[in-house]
């Protein structure tokens, strides 16, 4: 396992350890059927849950179908765990965004860190990169699929 994604692991497990009382459910209380469930992933902690578990902050499902779009979701939860990866292996970058096919771009100011950039991210399991073909900028495939 690559120092990369042995960093990237222990990002998502700190997502996991701030769930309160993280643990394998004993009743019907799970977080598949909490109201922080977003198609698998709790929106509260940023993380992807294991079906069958769930912790104290726990709350039943809203009538309103919950507080925000699943494709919202989606976004914001790869976005965040990008620029947490991206921070944390101390790799240089100016922005992480969005493209219209709901890639990540990573952008960088200086077109030599883009190699950096490219040797982390393409060491992340569950990440393809999809091209490299701006001097400054990766373009990654999201790693949650719609």
């Amino acid at each position: 396992m690559s120092k990369f994604q042995t960093l990237y692991e222990s990002i998502i497990n700190e997502a996991e350890s701030d769930a309160p009382n993280y643990r394998k459910a004993d009743s019907d209380e799970k977080c598949l059927n909490c109201n922080f469930n977003k198609n698998g992933f709790c929106e509260k902690f940023d993380f992807k849950f294991t079906e069958g578990f769930t912790c104290d902050a726990w709350e039943p499902i809203k009538e309103d179908g919950g507080s925000s779009d699943y494709e919202d979701t989606l976004s914001s939860l790869n976005k965040k765990e990008m620029q947490k990866f991206l921070k944390s292996a101390d790799l240089p970058y100016d922005s992480v965004d969005f493209n219209t096919f709901g890639d990540i771009v990573i952008k960088t100011e200086d077109p030599h860190k883009v190699h950096d950039i490219l040797i982390g991210v393409d060491q992340l399991e569950g990440y393809t990169i999809r091209n490299n073909a701006s001097d400054n900028e990766v373009t990654v495939k999201s790693k949650l699929e719609k």
